[in-house]
């Protein structure tokens, strides 16, 4: 199965992580979007955010990563910190 052009690559869906917030900053320049408020964590295809809080017509932030936000939900905030494996790299839980 190959990946769409537009849309979510359904081979993601229930595996992956999206970065999701009620709101999203006013447009300011060539600045990437950005959350307003607290950013929260939500598995592509589902409705519910890590935390439980349903996310229907939420903005998704599929550039940001985890070191980007600023303000995490503090349920979400725990599963998008960075953390060390044993070969020293970054991984994201």
């Amino acid at each position: 199965m190959t990946a769409p052009a537009t849309g979510v690559d359904p081979r993601t869906i229930g595996r992956s992580w999206i970065i999701v917030a009620r709101h999203r900053q006013p447009a300011a320049g060539p600045s990437a979007p950005a959350p307003w408020g607290e950013a929260h964590l939500k598995r592509i295809g589902t409705p519910l955010t890590l935390c439980g809080a349903p996310a229907q017509g939420w903005h998704a932030f599929w550039q940001l990563r985890s070191e980007d936000v600023r303000r995490w939900c503090p349920t979400c905030s725990g599963a998008a910190r960075p953390t060390r494996t044993v070969s020293g790299s970054l991984s994201a839980m």
